[in-house]
């Protein structure tokens, strides 16, 4: 793919990229695997690697995780979670986690009636500050493209789709798209 690879980085995450609610769950190895760094066509640093961790002994959670920094950038902590497809799976029971993490660490619902029915978006901020950062044109946009998990906070934007780990093969397609979801936010 033309970019460098480390099998594992020897940090945790939280500690490398800040206090992302993703990061926050975790629980048992905090080590980001299967590391690349690049960067965009347009400049933006990124580093992608696999991560999980464990809600319970029986929920582990394995994703590929895209963190794009954006020079001079300072989003306020959201999240924007795509909303389960089935009703009762330990996929379900694990996206429930993820909320429940969210009211333990001060994030709430933000209602916002334009905001396609397939998400759920959260923020400790002030609700109005969060609802002009997700214009109609970001809305069209997830609307369109569904199943994204994007966490922000200052610099960092972290991208990827909920207990899904990339094929090797499908490398360049996640990062052309998560390329198209920073492009979004940097509008």
């Amino acid at each position: 793919m033309g970019f460098p690879f480390e099998k594992e980085l020897a940090k945790n995450p939280r500690d490398f990229f800040g206090p992302h609610q993703l990061f926050k769950m975790a629980s048992g190895s905090k080590t980001m695997i299967n590391t690349i760094k690049g960067e965009l066509p347009t400049g933006v640093p990124f580093h992608i690697f696999d991560y999980g961790y464990s809600m319970h002994p029986d929920t582990d959670v394995r994703q590929t995780v895209g963190v794009f920094e954006l020079a001079g950038a300072d989003l306020l902590p959201f999240t924007l979670y795509a909303k389960a497809k089935d009703r009762i799976s330990g996929k379900t029971l694990r996206r429930i986690g993820l909320k429940v993490s969210d009211m333990m660490t001060g994030f709430k619902k933000i209602d916002l009636p334009s905001l396609p029915s397939r998400y759920d978006l959260r923020s400790p901020e002030n609700s109005d500050s969060v609802k002009r950062l997700f214009d109609d044109s970001l809305l069209n946009f997830f609307s369109n493209n569904p199943g994204w998990h994007i966490e922000g906070g200052g610099r960092h934007l972290l991208i990827y789709r909920f207990d899904i780990l990339m094929k090797p093969q499908d490398l360049r397609t996640f990062v052309s798209e998560c390329r198209d979801i920073v492009e979004q936010f940097k509008q």
